[in-house]
């Protein structure tokens, strides 16, 4: 296989750019022309190895540029959006990640242990102080101490991941 690959290789090449008109993308899509046909075992033999290759290289080309397309519309809606809520992409970045951010926490969350959460609420989601938590739940304020901390402990180590 690898030796009729290097025999067509330049012929790919120079088919691949007729088709896409970037050389860097003819050679790129080549090389993984080379790696679709040493990785995966044809389910029947292959009687013409060259329209063999050439359909793998087909393939990838039309997988390329339909990717091409589907990245296009997406920055075209980008722009869209960013037109129409005056935030930059970075700022919108920035959104997402912090939003991202918040889906891990609030799951995170869920994961403590039930007196910990509740007092991880309490605090951080109505605002209570320690005091105030320990009163409600019945337990010291120490012990609303040690819940915040093992649950900031636990929520720190679950955004460093």
């Amino acid at each position: 296989m690898a030796e009729a690959f290097s025999d067509h290789a330049p012929e790919v090449r120079r088919f691949l750019n007729g088709r896409l008109h970037c050389p860097e993308t003819a050679a790129d899509i080549t090389q993984e022309t080379y790696l679709r046909l040493i990785s995966t075992a044809p389910l029947k033999p292959v009687e013409n190895l060259r329209a063999f290759i050439f359909r793998i290289a087909r393939n990838l080309a039309i997988d390329h540029v339909r990717g091409r397309a589907r990245q296009s519309v997406f920055e075209q809606g980008l722009e869209n959006l960013y037109a129409v809520t005056g935030e930059s992409p970075a700022q919108l970045d920035d959104a997402l990640a912090a939003r991202d951010d918040l889906e891990r926490i609030q799951r995170s969350v869920e994961e403590l242990a039930p007196l910990t959460r509740r007092v991880f609420e309490l605090c951080r989601y109505e605002g209570l102080a320690h005091k105030e938590v320990a009163e409600q739940l019945g337990v010291s304020v120490s012990t609303v101490e040690k819940h915040m901390a093992a649950a900031l402990d636990f929520l720190r180590e679950r955004l460093e991941r």
